[in-house]
C-alpha cells in the first residue's frame, strides 16, 4: 500500500527484513527480484501522474521507508546477497534517475 505525504508524494514502506534474499539468491532468482522492485517503482510513477503538491508543482519524487527488522547478518554477509543489493541499486539509478526524494532505514540493530 502507498502512503502520500504532505507534499502528495507517495511514501513507500519496503520491508526488506521480512524477505529472504539469500534463498532468492540460492534459487536463482536474483532477476526476478529486480524486476518485482522495477514494477513498484513503475506503479509510483503511474500514481505520481496527474498529482501535484499545495503549490501546483507535479509530483515527481517518492519516499521509501526500508524496515530491516530481522534482517540478520547471515543475509547481508552474503556475497551473492551482497551483489544482488548492488545490481538492484545500480538498475534503479540507471533507469529512474532524480526520482526519490528521501529514503530512511528503520529498526537497524546497531
Amino acid at each position: 500500500a502507498t502512503n502520500w505525504d504532505k507534499e502528495n508524494s507517495p511514501v513507500v514502506i519496503i520491508p526488506m527484513g521480512r524477505w529472504d534474499f539469500r534463498k532468492a539468491v540460492a534459487d536463482g532468482n536474483q532477476d526476478e527480484c529486480v524486476r518485482y522492485m522495477c514494477q513498484i517503482w513503475e506503479r509510483l510513477l503511474q500514481q505520481m501522474k496527474g498529482k501535484t503538491t499545495g503549490e501546483g508543482v507535479p509530483t515527481t519524487q517518492f519516499t521509501f521507508i526500508v524496515d530491516v527488522d530481522e534482517l540478520g547478518l547471515k543475509t547481508v554477509g552474503s556475497f551473492a546477497v551482497l551483489e544482488f543489493f548492488k545490481t538492484a541499486v545500480g538498475q534503479f539509478e540507471s533507469n529512474y534517475p532524480e526520482v526519490l526524494s528521501k529514503c530512511f532505514v528503520i529498526n537497524a540493530s546497531r
